[in-house]
């Protein structure tokens, strides 16, 4: 039977976030996605989450559900669970998510995405994007120079029209024109859309870019990673050539 220990509890102070931080700091990179959604929540980026885990967690059994309201009325979903295959896992999903309402899941495992699938029946997925994660993760990075004195760099907060979705960009411009490349901090906290205009490509701006991107992140205390779709053999070699190291599977998947 579920155990007391999978009642869930939602973290509201930011005591309790901050110990749950330092918690998946320790089970990094399994943690990295939701351990990034937790940084972005200690810097309170004005995005709308709810840090749901389970009651009397320890290190050795946790289970991590953050649900995130930027796409209102759609709920993103991203948890972790150590140990991976957790059993108590569906338990706690029982109790906190409304099967009924849109929802998408970002960056299941295997066995996550074997458990939502198992709430649903014989209800297919409306869309599924299969990718692994290419992370830079490095324990002790190098402490980084502050990049003040760079005048064409630029980091903008970024919403969208009604408010919501709200992300970080980085773009870069020559001489202050139109930015010809640029990258986004999703609110989830992994880097993407990643864009060169058509005149610039192929003279280095997107691999600057990434660099001061995943710079930027680590000086957020985020862990700078990517999803890369399977098939996409391109971007693969790109952020491979960066540091960026292929590390787990990570289905995105929606259902309506």
């Amino acid at each position: 039977g579920a155990s007391m220990c999978q009642t869930p509890v939602k973290l509201n102070t930011k005591q309790e976030i901050q110990d749950l931080k330092c918690l998946l700091e320790s089970l990094l990179p399994a943690s990295v996605q939701v351990f990034n959604c937790v940084v972005l929540e200690l810097l309170e980026d004005g995005v709308d989450r709810d840090i749901i885990i389970n009651k009397g967690f320890t290190r050795d059994s946790i289970n991590v559900v953050i649900f995130d309201n930027s796409e209102t009325p759609r709920w993103k979903i991203i948890m972790f669970s150590n140990p991976e295959k957790n059993e108590d896992l569906r338990h706690l999903l029982e109790n906190v998510l409304d099967f009924t309402q849109p929802l998408l899941f970002g960056g299941l495992t295997r066995y996550q995405q074997e458990v939502i699938k198992s709430f649903y029946g014989e209800k297919k997925s409306k869309w599924a994007n299969e990718c692994h994660i290419y992370m830079d993760w490095n324990e002790n990075p190098p402490k980084v120079a502050a990049s003040g004195d760079d005048p064409d760099g630029s980091v903008l907060d970024k919403t969208d029209e009604n408010g919501s979705c709200k992300y970080r960009v980085t773009s870069l411009s020559i001489e202050h024109a139109e930015p010809v490349a640029w990258i986004t901090i999703y609110s989830y906290g992994s880097m993407g859309m990643l864009h060169t205009k058509e005149e610039f490509r192929r003279q280095g701006w997107a691999q600057f870019l990434v660099k001061a991107a995943k710079e930027y992140a680590r000086s957020l205390g985020l862990v700078p990673y990517v999803h890369v779709e399977e098939d996409n053999l391109v971007s693969a070699g790109f952020f491979g050539k960066l540091g960026f190291l292929r590390d787990q599977y990570a289905v995105w998947t929606g259902y309506e």
